[in-house]
């Protein structure tokens, strides 16, 4: 198997995603299901972070499942068993179709050049990785015995080991969590908010398009099922549009009564391909 090396975007994508976006499933199952739509999307469209934040409608359960569901996905599956405990928020994961993100799409056998996610072990004062294979490689590095690093394959001597090294192409996405919206907006790089109420995303593209090429960090934001990023502003007592650089509309006439969260994830990571 030859590992997939997509290239990074030129600046730190992220996404920001309510915690209420898995309120309006029955079960778990269904719920994961949402969640694993978002991974994929990100994963699909190289987003670096995701971030979810605590709506009104939000509860701390709904906050703990996005993000325990969304770092399950991303860790390899050869380290899930021996790093996540049992959890009940993980009990629809089975359901899920594997992203195969560059952390996933290793060789069963080591290969000198390869990247991989690994466990620190220490085993008589000498530092090791488990990285999915029967015996453990030797780390040369410094890192605490638990901790989860990214190494890269190397040989030394007539050794194989591994170097602590983070690689040059996207990586996967990781997860961060905020208690409420005015949180995730308190960031440097361009912001874009999407809203049914914003403008038609067709009048702004050209602005939208010079801004990106200049930025270090892009963030897009996102409402909830039940409110929209105006009325979570109002609610959190502040002014949307004092915060963000662009409120945009991403499907201006909707065939829809409502677009999903996951939808317009998709939609706006599209959208944002096309003219970066």
């Amino acid at each position: 198997m030859v590992q997939v090396k997509p290239p990074r975007h030129p600046f730190t994508l992220r996404i920001v995603i309510p915690a209420s976006i898995t309120r309006t499933e029955a079960t778990i199952q269904l719920k994961s299901i949402k969640i694993g739509m978002v991974a994929r999307a990100a994963s699909i469209y190289r987003v670096s972070e995701i971030v979810v934040y605590r709506d009104p409608d939000a509860s701390m359960r709904d906050l703990v499942l996005l993000e325990d569901v969304l770092k399950y996905l991303m860790l390899p599956p050869y380290l899930r068993k021996k790093i996540v405990p049992l959890k009940k928020t993980l009990r629809g994961v089975g359901v899920l179709p594997p992203l195969r993100a560059p952390p996933h799409t290793v060789s069963t056998k080591i290969v000198p050049g390869e990247y991989r996610v690994g466990l620190v072990v220490k085993r008589r004062r000498k530092l090791f990785v488990d990285v999915g294979l029967r015996r453990l490689v030797p780390l040369v590095g410094e890192a605490e015995a638990g901790t989860i690093v990214n190494i890269k394959v190397s040989v030394l001597g007539r050794k194989i080991v591994a170097v602590l090294e983070e690689p040059e192409f996207y990586w996967g996405y990781n997860v961060i969590v905020e208690e409420n919206l005015l949180k995730t907006l308190s960031t440097e790089g361009l912001i874009i908010a999407t809203s049914r109420r914003g403008v038609p995303i067709k009048e702004v593209l050209g602005d939208i398009a010079e801004r990106v090429r200049g930025e270090r960090m892009v963030s897009i934001i996102f409402g909830s099922p039940y409110k929209g990023l105006y009325e979570i502003a109002d609610s959190e007592g502040f002014n949307l549009e004092d915060h963000v650089d662009y409120i945009v509309n991403l499907i201006p006439g909707q065939g829809v009564e409502t677009v999903r969260t996951e939808e317009a994830v998709f939609a706006a990571l599209q959208t944002l391909t096309l003219i970066s």
